[in-house]
């Protein structure tokens, strides 16, 4: 009569109907089953009447982009184990990892600073755009589809690097090739678009901003010949009240950092060295200068 699964097929089906062109039974067979009754083990599946999943075929085991599946326990119970795609987790790489959202297109949801900034992030948030366009309910971080106006994320990354993800090196960072430099290679080789960006960012020694804390007239590259050098030293011309490899503390006669002004307590600084005695204080200094000298 094909109204009864148990009977028509096996019990192995969701539901059973009669075919109009010949009158037979057409049974929909549970996952794992096949046949006309439902009466054998569909491919990836074994031991009629039971019908396991073998674990062997990622397709038919994993929900979602799986790499690889395995059986959990090595006599092949407890169901299986699939290596999911980077953006899918789960047993069987049914839902969305950390940092993703709207399974099964699992699109970035800017929520995660490994996944939408990489390891030079220090945190992120949806793009203005992006924000209002959620606001407005114009675009759902599950729908990729839903947004076309430009990036989703905005990363704030370390000092030396920028952009979404990070990493372009910031302004005043290059990635330099320092095998090839201390190869004799000319001191203003950089390592070329196509090279791995795996190299980090580090300071060029181009901006008195950023190698000099921006107290300097000038800096220049100084390139390291010691085999053990990382990276290439720069050398800041400091200005006046500054001092330190980087101009990071105030010059000998001078305080109150950052600005650092004449503390008035070093005579060759105040006064020249001229002067017998000497007073004031924040860059008011007073010399009482030394027989022919005056000012």
């Amino acid at each position: 009569a094909c109204t009864n699964v148990t009977v028509s097929c096996n019990g192995n089906a969701h539901s059973v109907s009669r075919r109009n062109s010949d009158g037979s039974c057409a049974c929909q067979c549970k996952r794992g089953f096949t046949g006309d009754r439902c009466d054998k083990c569909d491919l990836g599946f074994a031991d009629y009447p039971t019908c396991r999943d073998t674990c062997t075929y990622v397709n038919i085991s994993c929900t979602g982009p799986a790499g690889r599946v395995r059986p959990r326990n090595a006599d092949g119970t407890g169901g299986c184990l699939c290596q999911c795609s980077v953006i899918y987790n789960g047993t069987t790489c049914d839902r969305c990892a950390d940092g993703y959202a709207g399974f099964p297109s699992c699109p970035d949801n800017c929520t995660h600073v490994a996944v939408s900034c990489g390891p030079n992030g220090v945190a992120v948030q949806p793009h203005p755009d992006f924000a209002a366009a959620l606001a407005s309910g114009a675009a759902d971080y599950a729908d990729p589809a839903s947004f076309t106006g430009g990036q989703r994320c905005e990363c704030a990354c370390h000092r030396n690097y920028t952009g979404t993800p990070c990493t372009t090196c910031a302004t005043g960072f290059d990635r330099r090739n320092l095998t090839a430099e201390l190869s004799n290679i000319t001191a203003s080789a950089t390592v070329s678009a196509t090279a791995s960006t795996a190299l980090p960012c580090v300071d060029s020694c181009s901006s008195v901003e950023v190698s000099c804390n921006g107290r300097a007239d000038a800096v220049w590259r100084v390139p390291r010949t010691h085999p053990n050098a990382t990276t290439d030293a720069c050398l800041c011309v400091c200005r006046r009240g500054f001092a330190g490899s980087r101009c990071e503390r105030c010059a000998r006669g001078y305080g109150g950092w950052p600005n650092c002004v004449e503390d008035c307590t070093d005579n060759e600084v105040s006064c020249n060295g001229r002067a017998l005695t000497m007073g004031g204080s924040n860059g008011q200094c007073t010399c009482g200068c030394r027989d022919g000298y005056a000012g």
